[in-house]
């Protein structure tokens, strides 16, 4: 896996996608010297059909700082131990390089480049460790200038060639038989061969540099020369491509990237060619660079930043990647997997990083959009607003989230920063924005008569009455059966941050103090042991009352009778904390600037969910806390996502 390659997936117009159950989460640890692991410049890395990892690159105790007179040895690693082995005799010859080929059981094969000399192959038993010479690709003449080899089936196939001629043979242990040959159309001084671009029932291979290629099946036969007709553009334009990016599959069918081309060409297996198919331009940034598994359901992308390599993993499906996790490595890393979303290794010069990869228990929905109101549709269906990326549907049991078009006659309307959804007759949805209140149907059309001016930074519903907040100041009210909008006297000059209601009163965090409405009446509280402009989310919990948070971690409750507010909760981190749930067990969990917390105020246990346990992004959102009151999982909006737990699955051993 020394070579990671460049290649742009595809991204279809469509709303719908299906993501994993869970996200992974990391561990990593860390191997060096005094661990065992000898080789301070790794060549190249491969597991076996068993499960070893196999090493090979420079001693470390061997001449470290004399350049080109480094002993090359093998590393054979369980996950916990490792294993020495040295090379057979090489003549004398400077090893430059060093990389395995994978046979299907009890072996693999090992390729020595040398400093003045040509490449040497030799066969590792995996089992007895013995390692052998194949002396007869070897023992080759000097014809034979370069080889690739690749994996046909249950086959080791290998390329070679000479100036003259394409030649096709077959690794068997230590014996090399030759297929076919095909002649080159001129004769050719540079020969080396480019990385064999593998399909189901083909292989194409070709030269780097030059205008010569071709065909093979399963068998190793040549089924034809590669040439300009065998790449078509969209446009009918054919050429002959310098750069075929490596194949992955979708439905039955090998696609790949060529040269500078934005779209993906897929292969005709009728006609054995490749036709450039439209709008299939790729959703890789432009430096990234992506290796697949073998059945092309998983890919891991390689990004230069700086003095580090951001490293993605992804789940592919229908042109389309899920981001599952992320880490940083060094630059020039070697990496290889034994069960890819399981394992992984990671190699720079004396250091060996082994992660695996558990699945967490949160789930993350609309990553990297800003979350700001949630509200339950049906089971296992929920509608997210967002705050620039409009509305969406989510099934947190299909694991789909899909975009709502929302309609006004025929023209789409861009909705954003809503700060509630409410239930309306009918099935309808009543959502507001800034300076409109829309109520929609099933099919999330706007209901055109009932579509009202309003002036809204934060909303709340109590009985048939939504109150609205200006967010210069003054509180608003509209009744939803005599469809009257008024202002509430006297309140021109107070500010809400956020609204809340025990079912008979309104209550709001203002920046005047905490604000107490019933009957067309109010009051304003401030407190000497809270500063007014710290309250910052409010709260009401049928085990604890109206209860507010501050933007350096309080929690407080707020006694309705004496009006005073008694400290129940404080953040170690002093994390802003945004919203917050209480689940069956009156354990409360909190929206926060620094992760998920669950707080059990009866024994006082805390726990901080973080990155490491699966949440996306740590900085969550104010108004994006919610709890589903019929099964009882908690939803929690941040700025770049969405996450979805079950609190009793959360249990930490």
């Amino acid at each position: 896996m020394k070579k990671l390659f460049s290649l742009f997936l595809l991204l279809f117009s469509v709303t719908l996608w299906c993501q994993e159950d869970n996200s992974l989460l990391v561990n990593k640890n860390t191997f060096s010297f005094r661990d065992g692991y000898l080789i301070s410049r790794p060549f190249h890395s491969i597991y076996d059909t068993t499960g070893w990892l196999w090493i090979v690159g420079e001693n470390k105790l061997s001449n470290e700082y004399i350049l080109g007179e480094q002993e090359i040895i093998i590393q054979r690693f369980d996950g916990a131990h490792f294993f020495t082995l040295t090379l057979p005799d090489t003549s004398n010859k400077k090893i430059r390089e060093g990389h395995f080929i994978k046979k299907k059981a009890n072996g693999l094969y090992l390729k020595l480049y040398y400093q003045a000399a040509r490449a040497d192959l030799f066969f590792l038993n995996t089992e007895t460790l013995e390692i052998k010479a194949v002396k007869e690709y070897n023992d080759l003449n000097k014809n034979y200038l370069n080889s690739k080899a690749f994996t046909g089936g249950d086959t080791n196939h290998i390329v070679l060639t000479s100036n003259e001629k394409f030649y096709s043979a077959i690794l068997d242990n230590l014996s090399l038989r030759f297929i076919d040959s095909i002649p080159f159309t001129r004769r050719v001084a540079q020969t080396v061969l480019a990385d064999p671009i593998t399909m189901d029932d083909f292989t194409l291979i070709k030269l780097q540099t030059e205008k010569e290629g071709v065909l093979l099946n399963t068998k190793g036969k040549f089924i034809k020369k590669i040439a300009e007709s065998d790449f078509e553009t969209t446009d009918g334009i054919n050429f002959y491509p310098t750069v075929i990016h490596p194949p992955f599959k979708v439905s039955d069918a090998f696609y790949t990237y060529v040269d500078n081309y934005k779209n993906a060409f897929k292969f005709n297996k009728e006609f054995n060619k490749f036709v450039e198919v439209p709008n299939t331009d790729g959703i890789l940034r432009k430096n990234e660079e992506l290796q697949f598994t073998s059945d092309f359901n998983y890919a891991f992308s390689t990004e230069i930043m700086d003095d580090n390599t951001a490293m993605e993993l992804y789940r592919l499906k229908d042109f389309q990647k899920e981001l599952l996790t992320k880490i940083k490595v060094k630059n020039f890393s070697e990496f290889a997997y034994n069960e890819f979303t399981k394992d992984l290794v990671v190699l720079n010069e004396n250091t060996l990083e082994s992660y695996s990869f558990i699945k967490g228990k949160i789930k993350t929905f609309l990553k990297d959009k800003s979350v700001r109101s949630i509200k339950k549709l049906k089971e296992n269906k929920y509608v997210i607003a967002t705050d620039t990326e409009g509305f969406y549907k989510i099934d947190v049991k299909e694991n789909t989230e899909e975009r709502i078009k929302i309609l006004s006659d025929t023209t789409e309307l861009n909705i954003n920063y809503s700060r509630d959804i409410f239930n309306g007759k009918d099935n309808n949805l009543i959502i507001a924005e800034s300076n409109n209140l829309y109520t929609l149907n099933s099919n999330y059309e706007v209901v055109q008569d009932k579509t009202i001016k309003i002036h809204s930074g934060e909303i709340v519903k109590l009985k048939d009455t939504l109150f609205t907040a200006d967010p210069s100041g003054g509180i608003y009210k509209y009744n939803l059966k005599e469809h009257s909008y008024i202002k509430i006297a006297k309140t021109d000059t107070i500010q809400v941050k956020e609204f809340a209601t025990d079912g008979s009163r309104l209550y709001a965090n203002t920046i005047q103090g905490i604000f107490e409405y019933e009957n067309g009446s109010f009051n304003i509280y401030e407190f000497k042991n809270v500063e007014t402009d710290d309250l910052l989310s409010i709260n009401y919990l049928n085990d604890y009352g109206i209860i507010v948070s501050t933007k350096f971690g309080e929690i407080y409750t707020f006694d309705t009778a004496t009006k005073k507010l008694s400290l129940l909760y404080k953040d170690e981190l002093n994390a802003s904390i945004v919203g917050l749930v209480a689940d069956d067990t009156r354990t409360l969990w909190l929206n926060t600037y620094a992760g998920i917390v669950s707080f059990d105020p009866s024994s006082e246990q805390i726990i901080r969910y973080t990155t490491k346990d699966g949440v996306y992004e740590l900085k969550g959102n104010s108004f994006s806390t919610y709890k589903d009151e019929q099964d009882g999982s908690i939803l929690m909006g941040s700025y770049k996502g969405l996450s979805y737990f079950k609190p009793e699955e959360l249990v930490r051993v």
